[in-house]
């Protein structure tokens, strides 16, 4: 008995369920789509008027209320760290864990080298709840000064160009100690090291809101990494000549799906530059929007130019959030008279993000209608109470009759 009560229960569960599917609709279904997208590096690499670009740390992912998700990375573009991840449908899932591969760089000759660049994706769609989320990285760079002096070429003496940046850095003698040693000593070693960053693409939907965020990781540039040479004061501060900072940018837009309004914004890269301690220089700050020259007029010079960011409203109301990177324009040909031509330029940290959509529209519920009268049957009520009052008052009147006869 108690078997039939519950297999009852769950019949009218189920039946009031397709009832309420039956009479409720939608009009236009929900629509959103969210993407977003980072990269962490750009290298260019200008020699004889010939470039040759590289893009480093890609990664880019979206979604949409199909219930599809995407999302791509790359160590290198170019190379085979590309990972792919796709899905549609609810209850499904693709993962592709971390993959890394040597980068060929097209210009080794001058001594740049890049360690392993590296990748992964994922994506997963649960309970009708898509995520998509990409990672590309490249782990550091490395410019030795020994083959960039060969690949230059120099018009005049090395002693001479960088004589005045190491006056500076232990106040260098130039009698007791010649400054070719210091200057050997500098050839042995990196000219330019940096560590670099990654970038994260990820478009998450929950029950409220569609966020998509894009991260984009900066890096640190060391120039003269390991300036170190002696004095009659002892060993000159092994600091790098000067310390680049890149810090992180984000974009994140976000939807809701409830009133269907999005919002977007941003954080700028920032940049700051720490010298070595015996340049008596101080620490500097590059703000969104300016552009910074360090060691002018040597093959040293660095120019840096901090972006800014910004949001967009597009007319069907999706916003999205841009913020963009760092520019450093490193070391000079000194064969070049007019000294404009960069030879290594790195952008780092370039994020965007967008989302937008349109709620679902449902059709209200029918409002039954209540009738004027209750229902009734066998013609109107009022009559027979009629015939039966008539018959009443005739049954009083003929017994009057007989009375009074009586009498």
């Amino acid at each position: 008995m108690r078997f039939r009560r519950v297999g009852a229960a769950i019949g009218t569960c189920l039946c009031a369920g397709m009832l309420l599917a039956g009479t409720a609709g939608a009009d236009t279904p929900e629509v959103y789509v969210g993407s977003a997208a980072g990269k962490a590096l750009d290298l260019t690499m200008t020699l004889n008027g010939a470039a040759n670009s590289l893009t480093f740390g890609v990664s880019d992912a979206k979604v949409d209320s199909t219930l599809s998700a995407t999302a791509h990375a790359a160590g290198e573009l170019l190379s085979g760290t590309l990972q792919t991840a796709q899905v549609k449908g609810d209850n499904s899932s693709q993962a592709n864990p971390q993959t890394c591969g040597p980068v060929a760089v097209p210009a080794a000759d001058v001594g740049l080298s890049l360690n392993t660049a590296c990748a992964a994706s994922s994506v997963t769609v649960a309970n009708g709840l898509p995520v998509a989320t990409g990672q590309g990285s490249v782990a550091a760079l490395s410019v030795n000064m020994a083959s960039l002096v060969k690949t230059l070429q120099l018009t005049q003496p090395l002693n001479q160009v960088l004589t005045p940046i190491f006056q500076g850095i232990g106040q260098v003698p130039t009698v007791g100690q010649p400054l070719v040693d210091v200057l050997n000593s500098v050839l042995n070693t990196e000219t330019v090291n940096a560590s670099l960053g990654n970038s994260g693409s990820n478009v998450t939907v929950n029950g409220k809101t569609v966020t998509s965020t894009a991260t984009a990781a900066g890096g640190v540039i060391k120039l003269l990494p390991s300036p170190v040479g002696t004095n009659p004061n002892g060993l000159v501060s092994t600091d790098p000549l000067a310390t680049i900072t890149v810090s992180s940018s984000q974009a994140q837009s976000v939807y809701d799906r409830v009133t269907g309004k999005s919002n977007a914004t941003f954080n700028a890269a920032l940049v700051t530059v720490h010298f070595n301690p015996t340049l008596k220089v101080p620490d500097i700050s590059v703000t969104p929007g300016q552009t910074q020259s360090l060691f002018a007029g040597t093959p040293l010079q660095t120019d840096i130019t901090v972006a800014n960011g910004a949001t967009t409203t597009n007319p069907d109301g999706s916003m999205g959030a841009t913020a963009d990177g760092v520019r450093v324009d490193l070391l000079r040909d000194a064969a070049d008279a007019t000294n404009k031509s960069a030879l290594l330029s790195l952008k780092f940290a370039h994020a965007e993000a967008g989302v937008g959509g349109t709620p679902a529209v449902i059709k209200p519920l029918p409002q039954p209608q209540l009738p004027r009268d209750l229902p009734r049957t066998g013609g109107t009520p009022w009559i027979p109470m009629a015939g039966a009052g008539a018959l009443v008052l005739a049954l009083i009147v003929r017994r009057s009759a007989l009375w009074a006869k009586d009498r």
